[in-house]
């Protein structure tokens, strides 16, 4: 078996060795950037435990009130 490059070992151990909430966060801002974006997704909010993240195209503020309508609908 191969042996992962150093520089790759380094990146997971700093991902792995994060709180729980932070490695959230970088994984869906990765996932977002990485594969949603280019495929068409201009748009992503997220409740991640006590903190929301709101990754996108245009104003962060849009994106939130948008969130919170939908999230409205969702409880009727």
């Amino acid at each position: 078996m191969q042996q992962p490059n150093n520089d790759v070992q380094a990146v997971a151990n700093e991902l792995l060795s994060m709180p729980p909430e932070s490695f959230a966060e970088t994984m869906l801002t990765m996932f977002f950037l990485k594969v949603l974006h280019p495929k068409g997704v201009r748009g992503m909010t997220v409740v991640c435990g006590e903190r929301v993240i709101s990754l996108g195209d245009g104003d962060p503020k849009l994106r939130l009130e948008d969130a919170m309508r939908v999230l409205e609908r969702e409880m009727k």
